[in-house]
């Protein structure tokens, strides 16, 4: 089981080729290997020209002067710390399921375009992954269309109707497909062709209006469609000035929260100014 197992990363380090790193940026993935739990990791320096440790000081130097902190946080088992953080869905049985797209292929069972785990890191975010029959009642779910597809329906009632959740369109829209968009509050409408120039909401009870830039790329995004008791928290705006629910809350009839974007895919080169990134992390 994977609990039998050390996972050590490998660090590749070659001299005059794109997998060539600096002395700080090698310490800094060690450390970070550390800080993730792993128990070790596997150093490859200038492994393929068969260069002696005693000809490069200063890697010497970093393996001496590193030693410390990486054996403290070795002995801190962080691998058996408690996670806390938005949890990313994974379902490793579900590719054998999951239905493409007209016109797929294989890679699009990848997961090449899972949205939230860049954007939750940029951010500063905590994020995971957890299986879909692990997850505990009471946590906060972020779905791309990707996860949903991956999930059978039995697991997506349980996530809809025992946690919060955080979905981009793409998952809103499979949901719709599937039957279940009265836990979510939206429907989808089409990809919309043209870029998502900006976003406006309002702070401080509605007497101050923000509006920042956005930049999502035409047909990275949906018109959302709030139903019931949805409320419209942000609007994009095209560059034409029509103006198209952006963030959506709905508080659902199992009484969990759920927030939908309307981007899928990328979130546009304007998504992480320190406003919008203040917004989220209020709502999350």
């Amino acid at each position: 089981s994977a609990a039998q197992v050390d996972y050590y990363p490998e660090l590749e380090n070659t001299r005059f080729t794109v997998w060539s790193k600096s002395i700080a940026a090698t310490r800094m993935q060690m450390i970070l290997s550390a800080y993730m739990g792993c128990p070790g990791i596997t150093l490859s320096i200038f492994d393929l020209y068969g260069v002696d440790l005693q000809e490069e000081k200063e890697w010497g130097d970093l393996l001496k002067e590193s030693h410390p902190l990486l054996t403290s946080l070795k002995n801190m088992r962080l691998d058996q710390w408690r996670r806390l953080g938005v949890i990313l869905v994974t379902n490793p049985e579900g590719v054998k399921t999951a239905a493409l797209k007209q016109g797929g292929d294989w890679p699009d069972l990848c997961g090449a375009k899972r949205l939230w785990g860049t954007a939750f890191a940029s951010m500063g975010v905590p994020c995971y992954y957890k299986t879909a029959d692990s997850i505990p009642s009471g946590s906060v779910v972020a779905l791309d269309g990707y996860s949903v597809s991956l999930l059978t329906d039995c697991m997506l009632k349980r996530l809809l109707a025992s946690n919060d959740l955080i979905l981009d369109s793409e998952a809103a829209a499979r949901i719709e497909e599937r039957g279940f968009s009265a836990l979510t509050g939206v429907g989808t409408g089409e990809d919309l062709p043209f870029v998502a120039a900006s976003e406006e909401w309002t702070e401080k009870g509605e007497a101050y209006r923000v509006k920042v830039a956005s930049r999502i790329p035409g047909n990275c995004w949906k018109k959302l469609v709030p139903t019931g008791d949805a409320r419209r928290v942000t609007m994009l705006i095209s560059p034409d000035g029509r103006r198209y629910p952006g963030l959506v809350y709905y508080k659902n009839p199992k009484g969990r929260a759920v927030l939908t974007y309307a981007a899928h895919t990328l979130l546009g080169d304007g998504f992480f100014t320190k406003k919008r990134v203040s917004l989220w992390k209020s709502l999350i």
